[in-house]
């Protein structure tokens, strides 16, 4: 449908679907990353992850969701800025804004999830990811990735720590397909 495609590709090594769509320009026709298909992929393998993964092994009621609402976060927030349509406020992507707030949203409530006394490492790595991310001479395209594997391992490691209470277990029963 001609939108949410990224920057042109000029080698010519990678002008090829699925790495590349082409558009019609002024001069014919050129190469343009297809983010809609790496979008499209990402969400692809996020449900595999969740249906054949997290589901089977979720230890409280909403983990699947919340693993969602992080890899949907993530994969939107590193494919965006390879966009050339992104919805701007300044120099802000608003879709990055908003994928970043979602991760961060879904990591703090597993870390809320954690026992009290494991709660320190976690917070300690997600905020040592923002700060680094920040502070670190590194290329601005890898201070993304930098920021959502710091979410990422945060909300990894709260929910290895996190235990399902026993009311949860007495209100929801365990589904058939888990059986």
């Amino acid at each position: 449908n001609m939108e949410a495609y990224g920057r042109e590709i000029i080698n010519p090594t990678w002008q090829f679907f699925p790495v590349g769509v082409q558009i019609p320009s002024v001069d014919g026709y050129t190469w343009h990353m297809a983010t809609f298909f790496y979008e499209s992929s990402w969400n692809l393998m996020v449900f595999l992850l969740l249906w054949f993964v997290i589901r089977k092994r979720s230890k409280a009621a909403g983990t699947a969701t919340l693993w969602y609402m992080l890899l949907y976060g993530t994969g939107r927030f590193l494919i965006e800025p390879l966009r050339t349509d992104s919805l701007m406020s300044g120099s802000l992507r608003i879709s990055q804004v908003l994928s970043l707030a979602l991760c961060a949203g879904a990591a703090l409530l597993f870390i809320l999830r954690m026992p009290h006394q494991r709660r320190i490492g976690a917070l300690c790595l997600a905020l040592g990811a923002a700060v680094l991310s920040l502070l670190l001479p590194i290329p601005a395209l890898l201070r993304p990735i930098l920021l959502s594997a710091g979410l990422l391992s945060a909300a990894a490691l709260a929910y290895t720590q996190t235990k399902p209470s026993v009311t949860e277990d007495a209100l929801c029963p365990q589904h058939p397909s888990r059986t």
